[in-house]
């Protein structure tokens, strides 16, 4: 079935904005014709303009292969020397590094998603994979149209949002809220580097002890709820610098919700500003809501 201009527009945004946040050279995202035996749709970013050629059976050897065999996640750190990377898309640049993720909606496999080249670091790592793994949720709900279009493309702009410069924070979804990214700001504003951060509970990092029980118990049920219903949270509490500063800011917290297969899942975007002493209208500390 062939879909929709608008539809492969917004694939393909999901896939410039996957390139820049796992910060890889390469990627691809391929659909699969209803058999599953040919790619209906190719879509490319970071090559130029080169659309890679994706193999005529891709339910073959390789990545492609195993995404669509096995559907989890994938991640080689040395693609050279995997069996694996016989199925990468042709035309490439040498590939060393790899992350394939499948897009699968309703206990199918609709495509498949990949980034290749990590820019910097070893590798792709965990939290990544986690990263990938949101935003090929976010593929499946366009494919099934199971959510309102401005939903999508709002949460298109929470995506493109995290990568300007103020203090922004991806985390996956609770209760673990684990850190899938942290941009610059949130580096400058809290002292933590992005090694440092990511693959961190949020609350571990930057709640201070003596908040978390309170926190836990009285906030965030509250802010979850807003989350749930598709509404931002704002709020404004103490939070942890890396010295061990208490730093007053102001948080919004966003919802990118998934909806895939009828199970609602909530990835968190944390939009941070620190309160300044000509801001600040209640001297009560805490984590009050505003």
């Amino acid at each position: 079935m062939l879909r929709p201009r608008s539809l492969l527009d917004l694939l393909q945004q999901a896939l410039d904005l996957g390139i820049r946040l796992l910060d890889a050279r390469f990627a691809s995202l391929g659909l699969l014709d209803e058999p599953g035996t040919a790619f209906e749709h190719f879509l490319a970013a970071g090559t130029d303009g080169a659309l890679p050629s994706p193999p005529p059976d891709p339910r073959g050897r390789g990545i492609l292969g195993l995404l669509i065999r096995d559907p989890r996640p994938l991640r080689l750190d040395d693609a050279a020397e995997d069996p694996a990377s016989l199925g990468l898309p042709g035309r490439l640049p040498p590939v060393v590094t790899c992350l394939g993720m499948p897009i699968t909606s309703r206990g199918k496999v609709r495509g498949t998603l990949c980034f290749a080249e990590k820019k910097a670091g070893p590798g792709f790592r965990l939290p990544d994979e986690r990263l990938a793994e949101s935003l090929a949720r976010l593929a499946a709900d366009i494919l099934e149209d199971v959510a309102p279009r401005t939903e999508i493309l709002r949460s298109l702009e929470l995506f493109r949002g995290v990568l300007e410069p103020g203090a922004a924070v991806i985390t996956t979804p609770a209760p673990v809220r684990e850190v899938l990214y942290w941009n610059k700001g949130a580096e400058e504003l809290f002292g933590f580097t992005a090694e440092e951060a990511l693959g961190r509970r949020l609350p571990d990092l930057n709640v201070p002890m003596e908040e978390r029980e309170y926190w836990r118990k009285h906030i965030q049920p509250g802010l979850m709820l807003r989350l749930q219903e598709g509404r931002d949270a704002p709020f404004e509490a103490f939070r942890l610098h890396k010295s061990g500063e208490r730093i007053r800011v102001r948080v919004v917290m966003s919802p990118i919700r998934h909806e895939v297969a009828g199970i609602m899942a909530v990835t968190r975007v944390y939009k941070y500003r620190r309160v300044q002493p000509e801001d600040i209208q209640n001297p009560v500390p805490g984590s009050d809501l505003f």
